[in-house]
């Protein structure tokens, strides 16, 4: 029976979760020094070249003034479609599994293995967006997603 593997992983993953989330705290606000530039802080070329294609925000806006930029809602739905994307190929991959033939303990593994790549994924692209800059970062991680799907539709 998968779900219930399935479930007590989970189970496992929220309690390591929420644990380490114990740990987390928000820096101070506004915690940046005023007198010292972002961008030429450090003094190193790679450092430098990442904050020149990331600079820092103009201002702290209000969220209410976010909204109204148009940017926020628009990162919004991004973020649903590209979540809705990565939940959508998940959803197949238990099915898969056990057409394919595999026992509950390999379709597990092949979820814990899929948060691990998750993971790793993310420090990749953290780094891919501080090298290349924040917009195009998000323009190749959407269509990477969206190309992916027809490897789902291919398996």
């Amino acid at each position: 029976n998968y779900h219930r593997v399935l479930d007590l992983i989970g189970c496992y993953v929220m309690i390591v979760v929420l644990s380490c989330a114990f740990f987390f705290k928000d820096p101070p606000k506004n915690w940046w020094p005023s007198d010292i530039d972002p961008l030429t802080y450090g003094g190193n070329s790679k450092t430098s070249a990442a904050l020149a294609k990331n600079p820092p925000a103009v201002k702290q806006y209000t969220p209410k003034e976010a909204i109204r930029t148009g940017v926020l809602p628009l990162m919004w739905i991004t973020l649903v479609m590209t979540a809705g994307v990565s939940i959508f190929g998940i959803s197949f991959q238990v099915d898969f599994a056990k057409e394919v033939g595999f026992g509950p303990l390999v379709a597990a593994s092949s979820m814990g293995i899929m948060a691990v790549i998750n993971g790793i994924g993310r420090a990749v692209v953290g780094w891919l967006s501080d090298t290349w800059g924040r917009k195009l970062t998000l323009v190749f991680v959407i269509v990477v997603l969206g190309l992916a799907q027809f490897g789902v539709i291919w398996a």
